[in-house]
């Protein structure tokens, strides 16, 4: 582990020093900084990396910094300076800047009447948990349970001059409960009030707005040393000279003046040729080359355009001009930003037209944008993209574009549900802002199968406790089944990513249910022990999957999960890894990847694993058991999901590094299989004619997929893979390997 973040600090050193943005410098700048603390802390043993109280001094429900890897640096999330807030807060009731002073404040009368005045209005947010604290107090305080409020004072007071508990107060209510956003107001803010120009855009702006219109003004200088049949360069009128030396000098001024466009400095380009042979022609120094190119240059800038000093020529230069003149979306952008500036910053827009209107007469006066003007679509875009909705209404407009990203919106479902939680509407609304909250701290890494901390474990949720109804079992089911069926709806041959089964299980949790959904483990932290829930997890999927297509494929054996014992009890600290134990669900696992259970390279974990996701279906099975039925037939289902193999199979074929597509690929026909044994009998034979009608017609890829649908054909004739995953037509599929996989390989030798 030092060795991790050991290398993490030299990475951030080499682009803190190295990396030509200034920005990213900076960012970098802060990552060693924080590897810095994180290795200070290892080497004094003031951090106990893996345990769930990693810093020495703070209890487990303070929230920790974080950096990659789930490594805590040793300080408090809600530590640090005094914020601009907390400023504000003392600055506005008279006490001096300082975090003991500001509590304080907050527990006399003048200060409880303000933070109630905040729970009414519902004008508050928190970004780390502790930030509702003090809330919460006043609501104990409010709802007259005196012990409570001072059993938790008691909790925070060790803390009142480290961390902020003070709230932060926004000037509009939060949003409806059941509303999410992709984006809060204030990052979409910050996106407008950052956005640039690209460069191409400049260029084209200037070359409308400088290099045409000079390009004209030589033109017509040679148009002016015509002679019989329109030849320039033939006959040089009086004060030719003096015109030509005017227009270099303006050039030069011009070049230093505008940089963005290289159009001027290019021997292709029309106005490099006038330039040279002017120059030339004042210098004594024009060839006869330079003459025919000068030649062809204006006739077939005549042709295009028109000779100097006729309409068609003066249209175009009009409309170009106009274009070059038009305002930025840069902009446009600014006023976009200001506008938000009125929104609540933690939330999106429940209606973002209302930010996206024409430009007002105010805003011109500002901005230089003429009244009236409609906002560019990209503009509006970065708008629409605060927007704030039920969650089916965001799926449908396809704003949520895969699982993860669906993931990321469902804590403000579990937030709904932790609100009605409470009977007191205000104390709702508070629980699911401290929920939020608690939902972004990043989580730590914990070793020998501790768990995360959980929302349960904060002092003021246990502070009320005597204030809430636990939800009722079949109404957190509805919740449940209703984001496992979107799930399944709209990303199906997806694996469920951690951040959602989390919040599935916190769901299940929230209502005194046992948590079922299992977890992506990582390979490279594998400490080669299954927790007791993976077991659950696996005999409750041979219960569903029996005898079906799923089973038959896996060589899936029911009585063997029966005959399981428990893991044994964790090992403490970092001691070595032992082989499994015999006759667990990790020796099982490790047998059916046919593992040594001596050594744990990355890979051979990988396909340990691997063979949990199979025996337990990595949570579908769990699903179905908990009542999810997706809305979609589940033979939809099927063929969704092994387009997404194809696509992924193409995909790895093309990359120089394949195996994490090739992973992903295996995860989606695990999908497949358990939506085809779902559908039931007789939907092989069909899901496999259209299947096969998308075979690309000729190549690797095509025999590959050709032997993948073979090899599920040969199940559902009765066949069996060997031990070498081979049929008699075709090949299983699984993604981890610790040699070759044969979808890397030649067909021939596949």
């Amino acid at each position: 582990m030092q060795g991790f973040a050991e290398g993490e600090l030299a990475r951030a050193l080499r682009t803190a020093g190295l990396h030509e943005d200034a920005a990213t410098r900076v960012r970098a700048d802060a990552r060693v900084a924080a590897w810095a603390q994180v290795l200070q802390g290892m080497w004094s043993g003031r951090l106990q990396i893996g345990s769930r109280t990693p810093v020495r001094g703070l209890p487990v429900w303070v929230t920790p910094e974080i950096v990659r890897g789930g490594f805590a640096t040793g300080r408090a999330a809600a530590g640090g300076p005094l914020q601009d807030y907390e400023r504000q807060w003392a600055d506005q009731v008279g006490v001096g800047h300082s975090r003991a002073l500001l509590f304080g404040y907050f527990l006399t009368d003048p200060g409880l009447a303000v933070l109630d005045q905040l729970l009414t209005a519902r004008t508050y947010q928190a970004v780390v948990a502790e930030e509702v604290g003090l809330l919460t107090v006043a609501w104990l305080l409010r709802a007259g349970d005196r012990a409570a409020a001072l059993e938790l004072l008691e909790e925070l007071a060790p803390f009142a001059d480290r961390l902020r508990f003070a709230p932060r107060r926004t000037a509009v209510p939060g949003l409806p409960p059941d509303h999410v956003f992709l984006q809060s107001a204030s990052q979409v803010r910050t996106q407008l009030a950052d956005k640039r120009e690209q460069p191409a855009v400049e260029a084209q702006r200037e070359t409308l707005a400088v290099w045409n219109p000079l390009a004209d003004r030589f033109l017509a200088l040679w148009w002016s040393t015509r002679s019989v049949g329109d030849d320039v360069a033939s006959s040089f009128p009086g004060g030719w000279d003096e015109a030509a030396g005017s227009l270099l000098e303006e050039y030069e001024t011009l070049r230093h003046l505008h940089t963005r466009s290289g159009k001027h400095r290019n021997p292709k380009q029309n106005l490099w040729v006038l330039i040279a042979a002017t120059r030339g022609q004042l210098e004594g120094s024009r060839d006869a080359r330079l003459t025919g190119r000068l030649r062809v240059t204006v006739a077939d800038m005549v042709a295009k355009r028109g000779a100097p000093g006729s309409g068609s020529l003066q249209q175009l230069r009009d409309v170009q001009a106009a274009e070059a003149a038009a305002p930025a979306h840069r902009d446009f952008a600014l006023v976009a930003a200001g506008r938000l500036a009125a929104a609540r910053d933690d939330e999106g827009l429940a209606d973002p037209s209302a930010y996206g209107h024409p430009v007002t007469e105010g805003e011109a006066e500002t901005s230089g944008i003429q009244h009236g003007t409609a906002m560019p679509r990209s503009v509006l875009a970065s708008i629409n993209r605060a927007q704030a909705a039920p969650l089916q209404d965001l799926l449908a407009s396809g704003a949520v574009s895969s699982a993860e990203v669906l993931a990321s919106l469902i804590p403000a479902v579990t937030a709904a549900t932790v609100n009605d939680t409470y009977p007191a509407p205000d104390l709702g609304a508070l629980m699911s802002a401290g929920y939020l909250a608690f939902r972004r701290r990043r989580s730590l890494l914990l070793l020998n199968l501790q768990k995360q901390v959980q929302f349960t474990e904060l002092p003021w949720v246990n502070a009320l406790t005597a204030h809430g109804q636990p939800r009722q079992p079949d109404d957190t089911l509805q919740v449940v089944r209703r984001i496992g069926a979107m799930t399944l709806d709209w990303f199906p041959g997806t694996i469920l990513p951690n951040p959602l089964v989390r919040e599935l299980n916190q769901l299940l949790t929230t209502a005194g249910l046992h948590p079922r959904l299992t977890e992506e483990v990582a390979a490279d932290i594998f400490m080669g022990r299954f927790s007791h829930k993976f077991l659950h997890a696996a005999r409750g999927a041979a219960r569903l999957l029996a005898d079906s297509l799923y089973a038959h494929y896996y060589d899936l054996e029911p009585a063997q999960l029966d005959q399981l014992q428990p893991e044994p009890r964790p090992l403490v600290g970092f001691l070595p890894r032992r082989r499994p134990q015999p006759n667990t669900f990790t020796e099982l696992c490790a047998r059916r990847a046919h593992s040594p259970g001596r050594s744990w390279p990355v890979a051979n974990n990988g396909t340990i694993i691997e063979q949990a996701q199979i025996l337990t279906t990595h949570n579908l099975a769990a699903l179905v058991d908990l009542g999810v039925q997706p809305t979609r037939p589940w033979s939809d289902l099927a063929l969704a999901a092994y387009q997404r193999v194809e696509q992924l199979i193409t995909l790895s074929h093309r990359q120089p590094r394949p195996l994490p597509t090739i992973k992903d690929a295996a995860y989606a026909w695990r999908q497949t299989l358990f939506f085809l044994s779902m559908a039931g009998p007789g939907t092989v034979a069909p899901f496999l004619q259209q299947a096969r009608t998308t075979l690309p017609g000729r190549g690797a890829v095509s025999l590959h997929l050709a032997a993948l649908l073979a090899g599920l054909d040969d199940i559902d004739h009765g066949h069996r893979f060997d031990s070498s995953g081979m049929s008699p037509h075709g090949r299983r599929l699984t993604g981890w390997t610790t040699s070759r996989h044969w979808l890397t390989d030649s067909f021939d030798s596949a």
